[in-house]
């Protein structure tokens, strides 16, 4: 059983998306893998929110854009 952690370094980040894209690869997926795939999903979702923030664009934005 693996023991996983909150993503603190872009190390830990990019060994959790190897694994991801491994378990992805992998068909069918076990009870556990898919269990597995799920956590590090959220994990890396997590520090990707805190890395990466993307705010909302302004209403002037949306509308420009669109």
């Amino acid at each position: 059983m693996n023991i996983y952690k909150i993503v603190k370094t872009e190390d830990q980040y990019q060994g959790y998306m190897r694994h991801i894209d491994m378990l992805m690869a992998k068909e069918p997926l076990s009870r556990e893998e898919n269990d597995e795939l799920e956590l590090l999903a959220k994990l890396v979702e997590d520090y990707e929110e805190k890395k990466f923030p993307m705010d909302l664009p302004s209403p002037v934005e949306a509308i420009k854009f669109r």
